[in-house]
């Protein structure tokens, strides 16, 4: 995404370069730009989305982990005291 980051804002520029002629062409250009400028975004969203879940489980599952080795723990303890 980065990469295509840098590749819309290097077109932008391009395109603000460019004579500013009210063609077609030029119109279209620019079109397409704010386009892929706008789907850019919102996969740059679903991204940051699936990474806020993808550490939202990681830090679940690091504390059923926890849960777990402390559980394990208090289980040998009294299975240390029952002997």
């Amino acid at each position: 995404i980065a990469q295509h980051e840098e590749t819309l804002e290097k077109l932008c520029n391009d395109m603000d370069k460019i004579d500013k002629h009210s063609s077609l062409e030029l119109h279209e250009m620019k079109t397409k730009i704010e386009d892929l400028k706008a789907k850019l975004t919102k996969d740059k969203q679903k991204q940051d989305q699936a990474l806020e879940y993808l550490t939202d489980a990681d830090e679940e599952s690091f504390k059923e982990k926890q849960q777990f080795r402390f559980i394990n723990c208090l289980y040998c303890f009294t299975k240390m005291k029952e002997n």
